[in-house]
C-alpha cells in the first residue's frame, strides 16, 4: 500500500469526525435548521473524495476518477464553510459569556442599590421618624395657651411623619425583610395601590411554604412593584389581583388587571418607551435567576403577568423568622 493511501485514510477519518463535531456545534448556535444538514453533506462528499483516493492508491479498485472529480469540486466550499462554522461558533460562545457576565454585574449592582436603599430607609426610620414623634410628644407636654396653634403644629408633624414613612416604603419595604414576600406584596396592594389610587385590589396566597434566597425575594418584590406601577400609569384599571403560590420547585406570582391592555410585541420591541424597558428589565433579571416572565395581553382585554422563580432548596437551607433573622433548618 502506498504512503499516499494512509494520508487519504487519515483525511477520510478526520472528515467524518469533523462532520460529527461541527454538526453538533451548529445545533448550539443560531444556524438555520438546514445548515447542519448542508454541512454534513459537504463533509460527506469530502470523505467520499478521500475514500476514493484511498481505494485507488491502495490498489483495491480503479476507475473512480469521476468520484474524485465530483467530490473534489466541493472541497474548497467545504473548508470555507467549516471555517465559517468554527468562527461563528467561537464568536457566539464568547458573546454568551459576555452576556452572562453583564447579567451578573447588573444583578449585583441592583442588589447593591437595594442594600443602600435599605440602609437609608433604616436611618430615616430610626432617626427622622423617632425624632419627629419625640418632638410632637414634647410639644404636647408644654404648658402653652395657644392650643389651636399647637394642634396645628402637631398636625403638620403628623403629616411629615406619614410622608417620611411613605418615603421609607418607596426606598425599601421593611416588611419584606421582617415578614417575607407575601406580607410585603399584600401591604403594597393595600397601602399603596388601593389607598392612594382607589384601585380595587385582591391578594391571594396558597399558604404553602416558599423559601426564597434574598436576591430572588428582592427581585420578585421589585418586579411586582414595577408591574403595579405600570398598571397605575398606563392600564387605567379598576381592579388588580395578585396571586402567589408554589408550583413544584418554583414560586409563581400572577398579576392580573382589567385595564385597557397593550400589544406585548410592540411593548418589548419599543425600547424607547418606559413600559417596554421595564418589562425587558424584569424579564432579564428573572432569566438570570433561572426564572421567567410570561405576558398575556390584548388591547381592550386587560393584562396578565406570570412570574416564575426557583425556590431555595436543600435540607440545610436557611429559613427566615418573623423578626427578619435567619435560622438554620435542622
Amino acid at each position: 500500500m502506498r504512503p499516499m493511501a494512509y494520508l487519504d485514510l487519515i483525511s477520510f477519518t478526520a472528515s467524518a469526525i469533523a462532520a460529527a463535531f461541527l454538526v453538533r456545534g451548529c445545533k448550539r448556535t443560531s444556524f438555520a435548521p438546514a445548515v447542519p444538514i448542508l454541512l454534513a453533506v459537504l463533509l460527506a462528499l469530502m470523505a467520499c473524495y478521500h475514500a476514493a483516493l484511498f481505494l485507488e492508491w491502495s490498489g483495491l479498485t480503479a476507475g473512480l476518477d469521476w468520484v474524485e472529480d465530483i467530490a473534489g469540486l466541493f472541497i474548497p466550499f467545504t473548508w470555507a464553510f467549516v471555517l465559517y462554522a468554527f468562527v461563528k461558533n467561537t464568536v457566539e460562545d464568547e458573546l454568551r459569556t459576555y452576556q452572562q457576565r453583564l447579567r451578573s454585574l447588573a444583578s449585583e449592582l441592583s442588589l447593591t442599590e437595594e442594600r443602600e436603599r435599605r440602609r437609608i430607609a433604616a436611618g430615616l426610620h430610626d432617626y427622622a421618624c423617632q425624632n419627629l414623634v419625640l418632638s410632637k410628644m414634647k410639644l404636647q407636654g408644654l404648658p402653652v395657651t395657644e392650643t389651636d396653634e399647637v394642634e396645628g403644629i402637631c398636625d403638620t408633624i403628623d403629616k411629615t411623619i406619614e410622608s417620611v414613612r411613605g418615603l421609607i416604603f418607596d426606598l425599601s419595604s421593611p416588611t419584606l425583610y421582617k415578614f417575607g414576600l407575601e406580607a410585603a406584596l399584600e401591604e403594597l396592594l393595600e397601602d399603596k395601590v388601593k389607598a392612594q389610587y382607589g384601585i380595587d385590589c385582591t391578594f391571594r396566597d396558597d399558604g404553602a411554604a416558599k423559601p426564597l434566597a434574598e436576591d430572588v425575594r428582592i427581585v420578585l418584590f421589585q418586579s411586582v412593584r414595577e408591574l403595579l406601577i405600570n398598571t397605575i400609569k398606563h392600564a387605567q384599571a379598576r381592579a388588580v389581583t395578585v396571586d402567589i403560590g408554589r408550583l413544584n420547585g418554583s414560586i409563581q406570582i400572577k398579576v392580573t388587571d382589567d385595564g385597557i391592555g397593550f400589544d406585548v410585541e410592540e411593548a418589548l420591541t419599543g425600547t424607547s418607551h418606559r413600559r417596554g424597558f421595564g418589562l425587558f428589565h424584569i424579564r432579564e433579571r428573572l432569566d438570570f435567576l433561572g426564572g421567567r416572565l410570561d405576558m398575556e395581553s390584548q388591547p381592550g382585554r386587560g393584562s396578565r403577568f406570570t412570574l416564575l422563580a426557583p425556590l431555595e432548596t436543600g435540607t440545610t437551607a436557611a429559613r427566615e423568622t418573623p423578626d427578619g433573622s435567619e435560622d438554620s433548618a435542622g
